[in-house]
């Protein structure tokens, strides 16, 4: 499988939102990466994910976010929609220790939820509602990251390689450290060695500039 050096995720977007200042922050630290990277003669593939399972509708589309990323100075060379994801984070679930899962029922929601434990206490892994399984957003982001470093079997959209940057906001800080966790219990532990995690809060004077 051919990879490239380095693959870059930002702006993590919502389906029913339009690229804003948060993302549009996330891209200048993108480029910023980026051009760090091809001046040292490293190949760099950058992704956004759009977030269509906990969306209330699906306002954006692969061809407005490009337009949006490409007016905005950037580029992207992949987009993935999360639900897209569900099948490769099933199997990654099968790596859990088996022993440190089990199932809770919450009889009101009508739902199954499977956790395990991690050093952040219970983690859900999956969610059972109808007959329907949906993975928890920590196991389909540990699910993007294993598969942007060929550890996974990838999907289509999703380029290998040898090292990873996840650009993402303070606010999900705890959704990164428990996808982390989630790897560390599996046999792909040794890939975080290559993972590097940029974490921001977006400056006011640029809520301020955007009004």
């Amino acid at each position: 499988m051919k990879k490239c050096h380095l693959s870059i995720e930002f702006a993590h977007l919502y389906a029913d939102q339009y690229f804003s200042v948060e993302q549009q922050y996330s891209l200048q630290l993108a480029c910023r990466k980026s051009h760090h990277a091809a001046a040292n003669g490293e190949s760099v593939a950058t992704l956004v994910m759009i977030d269509d399972l906990h969306a209330s509708e699906v306002r954006t589309d692969a061809l407005r976010l490009r337009q949006e990323i490409s007016q905005s100075g950037g580029w992207v060379d992949n987009i993935v929609f999360e639900s897209s994801l569900i099948p490769g984070s099933l199997q990654f679930i099968e790596y859990i220790p088996q022993s440190l899962v089990w199932c809770e029922t919450f009889r009101r929601e009508r739902k199954q939820v499977l956790f395990t434990e991690t050093v952040y206490g219970p983690t859900p892994l999956l969610s059972i509602r109808n007959g329907r399984k949906i993975p928890s957003c920590a196991a389909l982001s540990a699910t993007l990251l294993l598969m942007r470093l060929g550890e996974l079997r990838s999907i289509r959209g999703v380029t290998c390689a040898e090292h990873a940057i996840t650009i993402i906001e303070e606010r999900f800080r705890h959704l990164e450290q428990s996808a982390h966790a989630l790897i560390s219990m599996t046999r792909f532990a040794p890939c975080l060695e290559r993972v590097e995690t940029i974490l921001f809060e977006v400056p006011e004077e640029s809520f301020l500039h955007a009004a």
